[in-house]
């Protein structure tokens, strides 16, 4: 609990500088050039070298969070489809349901009146 070897430092709106000494001189990348030619795409410039690998992991996780939506998105789509359709289908098969009442009481209705014409 009391341990301090590892203080919290303060949170700060710019990234803390490191001593110069631990950095050594020169550019952060030395690039095969010759003047007039074009930089080759897999010999890149200086300074394009720089955070290479971590906007790549950036990249890719905004391809991966992008693709997650747009399946998320079809599913909903499906879904919402699917039951649209069972929904139309249980209003037709109501539909239905209500002709073939109103049928069979028009066959009832008839052979009531002819039983009442047979009796009389």
């Amino acid at each position: 609990m009391t341990d301090t070897r590892f203080p919290k430092r303060r949170p700060m709106d710019k990234p803390r500088r490191k001593r110069a000494s631990t950095k050594p001189p020169g550019p952060y990348a030395w690039v095969q050039y010759t003047p007039g030619e074009p930089i080759l795409p897999n010999r890149p410039n200086e300074g394009s070298v720089k955070r290479r690998n971590e906007k790549k992991r950036l990249r890719q996780r905004r391809a991966f969070i992008l693709a997650e939506k747009k399946k998320r998105k079809a599913q909903l789509q499906e879904a919402n489809r699917k039951k649209n359709i069972k929904r139309v289908e249980r209003k037709m098969a109501a539909v239905a349901r209500e002709r073939a009442w109103a049928q069979r009481l028009a066959e009832l209705q008839q052979l009531e009146e002819e039983k009442k014409k047979s009796m009389a």
